[in-house]
């Protein structure tokens, strides 16, 4: 089928001819969503594209910045069994003031860099090969250079895999009845894929750091950023499957915390329309 690049404009207008063309939303530097322990802030997800997938091989990455330096277990993002079984399957965050990632199946706890509120905005990728791996983080420190090391602490499996009626879930873990290990601080943007282990080369050239068209491009089982102008406005899969938000709890408001520095919240949406759709509209044939 033929198409003709150009664009339609947001009020319906055909603009044909323009090419290269993209129509995205207005670059800007947001605030970003909050999560709170003492209210166990959370948001939850549809598992969209998740379903199926394990931890081998598989690329997790999120962008936060602490509020505080405790020590308890935070969870930045996880995958939950449904509504009521209160178990989680892994999740990805902070504890003991180091980067960590845990499946349920092995309980074992691997270890990334050490992380604090002082080092700002803090840029996590997970990687793992299938089976049975120590895996390897990937950690930028707003101001710094990226740091490659294996996970310490142990070895971890691939875990189960989710279901249909599993959930992701931002800023905690558990089924979002029972909430628990809740994160304090900021988030920006998280997101995965599965069947795809990123070398340090890789995520270095990702660009994760400097926009979230990045992550979309890169996350393609689900990515999710978290730039909503206000809590009425749902988290969207913007990897494009469906991983949406279901429901949120707590006080995940939107803070006047600005996001990572020089951060480019644009997305692309651009597209090509079919000749019969074009003429068709404009009362031709084809």
């Amino acid at each position: 089928m033929p198409t003709l690049p150009g664009r339609i404009t947001p009020e319906g207008v055909w603009l044909p001819g323009l090419l290269p063309w993209t129509y995205s939303t207005p670059s800007q530097s947001p605030p970003t969503r909050e999560f709170f322990n003492t209210s166990g802030s959370w948001i939850k997800l549809a598992i969209g594209a998740g379903s199926g997938t394990d931890l081998g091989p598989v690329s997790v990455g999120y962008f936060f910045k602490r509020s505080n330096d405790d020590t308890r277990l935070m969870s930045v993002m996880s995958a939950n069994d449904q509504d009521g079984a209160g178990n989680w399957k892994w999740a990805a965050g902070v504890f003991s003031n180091k980067l960590f990632s845990i499946n349920f199946t092995d309980g074992t706890i691997i270890e990334g860099a050490a992380v604090g509120s002082a080092d700002g905005w803090v840029l996590a990728v997970y990687t793992k090969p299938a089976g049975t791996s120590a895996g390897r983080w990937h950690s930028l420190k707003q101001g710094g250079s990226w740091v490659h090391a294996n996970g310490a602490g142990g070895t971890q499996g691939d875990g189960p895999a989710l279901d249909s009626d599993d959930h992701f879930q931002i800023g905690a873990n558990q089924s979002s009845s029972n909430p628990t290990n809740n994160f304090e601080g900021n988030i920006a943007a998280c997101g995965l894929i599965h069947g795809t282990e990123l070398n340090d080369a890789a995520v270095e050239a990702a660009g994760l750091e400097r926009g979230i068209q990045s992550w979309a491009d890169v996350f393609t089982t689900a990515a999710w950023g978290l730039n909503q102008p206000t809590t009425a406005t749902d988290v969207l899969d913007i990897a494009g499957h469906g991983a949406d938000e279901t429901s949120v709890g707590g006080d995940t408001l939107v803070d006047q915390v600005d996001g990572p520095p020089d951060f480019n919240w644009t997305l692309d949406t651009s597209f090509d329309v079919e000749i019969p759709y074009l003429i068709s509209q404009y009362g031709g044939y084809y």
